[in-house]
């Protein structure tokens, strides 16, 4: 099935290791806006569900809950919880349900890397910052909670590489960002919009509002695959 090769296709061995990195301190100056939006995933031009996304602000920092719900038989419940000032990722819970099995993983983010660990198994999976990478952001499949903040976050650290972290797969890649893409606009996307570009083990185009942040679409062509805004 395409989409589990998508959700799959960052999945690599994985090996614990003791370096660290620093992430930067830099202040940003662009917020994410609050409230509540609903997408649509299609692949192929097929309808697969739908995720809705709610974005706040709150003591703890700004937090990112999604559920999503995919063939009927594929639902996803994530919450993730950011820096509100760098937009750099805290802490995240996923709780992920095909019929009646279910995992959580949870991943913790400080500023040398992230860890991720299951719930009912032993042992943590730690992912270290690459040299010369300062900031992992948390990337799986059709979820929406890793694409929604990610043009803030890349405009407000400036990176050209970032760790790329996918929960559910246990696995880290480097994406290598693409802010300027020259790339075909799909027709659902505001005339308005522009687009950045990840590329590496997984490949994906983000659209969104270049004012409000906004993310309108997630393609990924070679995957057949548009995630669209619907409200």
């Amino acid at each position: 099935m395409m989409l589990l090769v998508f959700l799959a296709a960052a999945a690599i061995n994985v090996a614990a290791s003791g370096a660290t990195g620093n992430i930067s301190a830099a202040q940003s100056s662009f917020s994410a806006p609050s409230g509540t939006y609903t997408y649509s995933v299609q692949q192929g031009g097929n309808d697969l569900g739908t995720a809705t996304v709610s974005i706040s602000h709150s003591d703890i920092g700004l937090t990112v809950h999604e559920s999503q719900n995919l063939q009927s038989s594929l639902s996803y419940t994530i919450d993730e919880i950011f820096d509100a000032t760098t937009l750099d990722p805290k802490a995240y819970t996923g709780a992920y349900a095909r019929g009646t099995t279910a995992t959580t993983v949870r991943v913790a983010v400080d500023s040398g890397g992230a860890t991720v660990t299951i719930d009912g198994t032993s042992g943590t999976a730690p992912f270290p910052n690459p040299p010369g990478i300062k900031h992992a952001y948390l990337i799986e499949g059709t979820l929406m909670s890793g694409y929604v903040l990610l043009p803030a976050q890349l405009h407000a650290s400036k990176v050209t590489q970032f760790s790329l972290i996918s929960p559910r797969s246990v696995a880290q890649v480097v994406g290598n960002v693409d802010l300027h893409p020259v790339i075909t606009r799909p027709a659902s996307v505001p005339t308005a919009d522009v687009a950045l570009s990840v590329t590496g083990k997984m490949n994906f185009d983000v659209w969104y509002d270049p004012t409000s942040m906004v993310v309108h679409a997630v393609s990924a062509p070679g995957q057949q695959l548009l995630i669209t805004l619907k409200k």
